[in-house]
């Protein structure tokens, strides 16, 4: 009798073990790098998973996400996910639209070697994402710059900017800011891509239309600031920046809310 109660304590206690284990397995940032077998994309795509309250955010190619999940064993659902509204030039809205669409068809889930993989009911491999290690995210988190983007014409205006962990935007002259704090996926997205940047090249980018000139579009530029030292480019159409900062722009305008 005493063999059999140790024997089912141990199972009971096995069991707990586990459950806990499954549900905090894949909290954490991740890295998109397959999504339905495409593996090149046009821009870093995240995610990030908490599974304190379940919720899950990130940026899906243009637009940023968050909505909430649910975990049991192996199994893995999202529930409606939020976005915001930026429409974004090139193959990213595609991406996007296919990316959101296979999170809907999710689930299922594996976690291996710092890997998740999201599956559909058949088991069907959909997402491959990557961990990024804590060591890592705490040395992105070290924002270096002053992020300035700004777009105005005669009856409009619009300013963004990224300074410590937070980004701010103002929609009228004179009018109060809106902030936000950033989570760490999210200023890592950015810092990455403002790294890239080879700031001294600002002031020489080619901006690819000048409808700004005759009122076509807002007049906008990018102001960086690093080590007490600006940089900036020359005015480009908003909506149309210059290729090499595109993506670092498309994501700065994507926390801003859509009215």
């Amino acid at each position: 009798m005493k063999l059999l109660y140790i024997i089912c304590f141990s199972l009971i206690f096995n069991a707990c073990g586990s459950a806990k284990e499954t549900a905090t397995m894949i909290s954490g940032t991740y890295e998109i790098s397959t999504i339905d077998g495409l593996t090149t994309l046009p821009s870093k795509l995240t995610m990030e998973f908490n599974d304190e309250n379940k919720m899950v955010s990130g940026f899906a190619g243009c637009n940023r996400f968050t909505g909430n999940y649910k975990t049991s064993d192996k199994k893995l659902n999202f529930g409606p996910l939020a976005t915001t509204k930026k429409l974004c030039p090139g193959e990213g809205m595609k991406v996007e639209d296919h990316f959101l669409k296979l999170l809907d068809q999710v689930k299922n889930y594996e976690f291996k070697n710092n890997t998740l993989y999201l599956k559909d009911e058949d088991n069907k491999t959909l997402i491959i994402a990557n961990q990024i290690k804590v060591s890592n995210q705490k040395t992105m988190t070290q924002n270096p710059y002053i992020l300035e983007y700004s777009a105005i014409t005669r009856g409009s205006f619009l300013k963004v900017t990224l300074n410590d962990n937070s980004i701010s935007y103002q929609k009228t002259r004179g009018g109060l800011p809106s902030t936000k704090e950033l989570n760490l996926e999210a200023l890592s997205s950015i810092l990455e891509k403002a790294n890239k940047l080879e700031l001294e090249k600002l002031k020489n980018l080619e901006v690819p239309s000048k409808n700004h000139q005759f009122d076509g579009a807002l007049l906008a530029t990018l102001k960086i600031t690093k080590n007490g030292k600006t940089f900036q480019t020359p005015t480009f159409d908003h909506g149309n920046p210059p290729e090499e900062i595109a993506d670092l722009v498309n994501e700065m305008l994507s926390f801003v809310e859509k009215p």
